[in-house]
């Protein structure tokens, strides 16, 4: 088993050659450097880091973003041979020093089906907006998801090849891939282990070519998708119920249109937001008809109840039962969702 170092890069400068003759120096581990479609200007810089025994510049023809970057690095690592067991990404701006490259590397070695993330500690000298990012990030991954990790955002990482076919797959070409990463790595039982690394800001961050409203909205998509799809269908689903029920004052026959109204637009959503292909979204469609139907036979029967014992419309009390099933849903998944899973344990 053995690792290899993928850095995308735009606009990198002498820093890139000085890390990668530093990697080299030190360890024999290979290292892939994407050139992401930088200027003529910068071409210099990514000629040095060609010169270093052991580096292989790939290029993008035009800047496609981080994610893209990250891609054509891991296409070009899928060829190469399969004891390569895991990838090491780093940043080539250095804010990663070698010392934690290589840990990670080493971590990655010992783990191989584990994701081992580079974690800084924002305990000084953080960019505001780095660390009001990184901590919103780091909630909401741990109250939704499970996902229970200090430095959501780092780009220090090593990543199992066999998360590869997925990332490359995936729709995300920016900083919003290292989010669906972690997404990525949570439906595949993948676990994750933290090591703290060095926390480095250079200038203040000012060479960052994250753009704060732009991509945090990518980030924030990419964590939010699931949850907005279910909220947006299930808001359609009253709405079609309440017209229905207005017009019929029949709760069956205003369940019956309303499902059948969101699991229409539930199945649109899945594929234009959550991305899912036709062959997975036809695998799914069944279950997803199934418990529709159960549900919405579970939510007639409640109704009835609860206007028989209280006063209120059937209106309301549907309103009281999805919001209650949407919730007992939530905590079920993420029960579920934390089950240890034994192939992907560090033993």
């Amino acid at each position: 088993m053995s690792s290899i170092i993928l850095i995308p890069a735009y606009k990198a400068d002498y820093r890139l050659a000085q890390l990668v003759e530093q990697i080299t120096n030190t360890s024999q581990i290979p290292i892939v450097i994407v050139n992401d479609g930088s200027p003529a200007e910068f071409k210099p810089a990514y000629t040095a880091a060609a010169h270093v025994p052991g580096v292989t510049v790939l290029t993008n023809p035009v800047n496609q973003g981080k994610g893209a970057a990250l891609k054509t690095g891991f296409l070009h690592i899928r060829s190469l041979p399969a004891d390569i067991t895991c990838v090491i990404t780093a940043d080539a701006d250095g804010q990663h020093s070698v010392r934690d490259i290589l840990a990670i590397a080493q971590a990655s070695v010992v783990n191989p089906k584990a994701m081992i993330i580079g974690g800084r500690r924002f305990d000084k000298d953080v960019p505001p907006k780095s660390m009001f990012g990184n901590t919103v990030t780091r909630w909401v991954l741990r109250i939704f998801f499970g996902i229970n990790l200090y430095d959501t955002q780092t780009g220090l990482r090593g990543v199992p090849r066999s998360l590869l076919p997925e990332l490359i797959e995936s729709p995300f070409d920016r900083y919003d891939l290292e989010l669906e990463m972690l997404m990525i790595a949570r439906r595949n039982r993948i676990q994750l282990i933290e090591i703290p690394i060095e926390t480095i800001y250079i200038e203040k961050n000012r060479l960052s070519h994250y753009k704060p409203i732009r991509d945090s909205a990518r980030v924030y998509f990419v964590i939010l998708r699931r949850p907005i799809t279910r909220l947006v269908t299930a808001a359609i689903d009253y709405l079609v119920f309440i017209f229905v029920y207005i017009l019929l004052k029949s709760v069956p026959l205003s369940m019956l249109l309303a499902r059948i109204v969101s699991i229409v637009v539930y199945a649109i959503l899945l594929k234009k937001w959550v991305f899912l292909s036709p062959e997975k979204l036809h695998k799914i469609l069944p279950r997803i008809v199934l418990l529709g139907s159960f549900f919405g036979v579970v939510t007639i029967l409640l109704i009835q109840v609860l206007t028989a014992r209280f006063s209120i419309t059937p209106l309301q009390a549907k309103l009281i039962i999805e919001l209650a099933l949407y919730f007992i849903f939530l905590i079920t998944q993420k029960i579920f969702s934390s089950l240890p899973n034994k192939d992907s344990s560090s033993e």
